[in-house]
């Protein structure tokens, strides 16, 4: 998640969630779309899109966009990262999600962005029952996510346009504040069975992961050991909202769309969903800044194992390698 506007966290807390994700993904320089909202409607979005496609590239050569959505249509579940206020990472997940779309119409789009109690508005203003004003008020928008809604217009209005339903998969921040304060033990009863039933304990190497920098910034176990809970709620109940819905509609195929912290290195998001509907194929896509592939980004392989069929980065940095994976270094 990587909140730099809640307040979740002391400052510190939140200095440190933010290195961490630019530590494991390791980004390059910004280019000049990155944070710059150039297209005021969705069919200038698309138009954009179309003329600078995003380029596949597998083990350096490269392959068409539509050869690229052709391998990830034969996954059930899709996460393409972000950077939240990186425009041109949200142009990424559009171009991604319309390629999916067009070879499958039975396509659900689930988000970090909203939290599941605000589902129903966000079900109001896909139904054209609220005005985009009324929907950003009532869902609290600006309170609990914060970032330039201008980004993340063209993919709403992609799923409005189309008839496509959005899942707000994220937690309540009322009980991850209250989690990072007292621990789970601080919930009620009532709250905690807003939670998944298990919070599945981070993995060594997740844990290292964060420690190296949060260690840099504080040496207090306990505040750690909170920081790394609240990290997991994140990523379990999104993994939870997912797999139910998955559930619930079988003939879906869904693209999640959350922060590359999430869903990086195997863990996250998608070892969780994994967890819980094993022997789906999941595939992972992130952005970077490569150079070397055409039109200002390009997707990538990152690694193959037993439990990911096929992983993919928009650009060309990979900057670790896992036990059990296929690693490609790109660019």
């Amino acid at each position: 998640m990587f909140h730099n506007r809640h307040t979740l966290f002391p400052d510190l807390m939140r200095r440190t969630l933010l290195a961490a994700c630019v530590v494991v993904i390791g980004v390059l320089p910004i280019s000049s779309i990155a944070a710059t909202v150039e297209h005021a409607t969705l069919d200038e979005a698309l138009a954009h899109i179309g003329e600078h496609a995003p380029t596949g590239v597998m083990q350096g050569k490269a392959l068409p966009f539509s050869t690229l959505m052709a391998s990830l249509a034969q996954n059930r579940v899709v996460f393409v990262g972000e950077i939240h206020d990186r425009y041109d990472h949200h142009l990424h997940q559009l171009a991604v999600l319309q390629g999916l779309h067009q070879r499958n119409p039975k396509l659900a789009i689930g988000v970090e962005w909203f939290q599941q109690s605000f589902q129903p508005v966000l079900n109001d203003y896909l139904a054209g029952k609220l005005t985009e004003v009324e929907f950003l008020r009532r869902s609290e928008y600006f309170e609990r996510w914060g970032y330039d809604y201008r980004q993340l217009r063209p993919i709403l209005a992609y799923a409005k346009a189309n008839g496509l339903p959005v899942l707000a998969l994220n937690a309540p921040v009322e009980l991850t504040r209250k989690v990072s304060e007292g621990g789970l033990e601080a919930l009620s009863k009532d709250e905690r069975a807003q939670l998944p039933p298990t919070i599945h304990p981070a993995d060594a190497d997740y844990q290292a992961r964060l420690r190296k920098v949060f260690e840099a910034h504080s040496q207090d176990p306990q505040q750690f050991e909170r920081f790394m809970l609240v990290q997991r709620i994140w990523d379990e109940t999104m993994a939870y909202n997912a797999a139910k819905y998955l559930n619930a509609n079988p003939e879906h195929q869904l693209v999640v769309l959350a922060g590359v912290g999430h869903i990086s290195d195997g863990v996250g998001i998608p070892a969780d969903l994994a967890r819980q509907l094993p022997g789906s194929k999941v595939a992972t896509v992130a952005s970077s800044d490569s150079q070397d592939a055409a039109s200002g980004g390009g997707l990538y392989p990152a690694y193959r194992s037993g439990g990911f069929t096929a992983d993919w980065q928009i650009g060309c940095i990979v900057g670790y390698a896992r036990q059990g994976f296929e690693h490609f270094r790109l660019g």
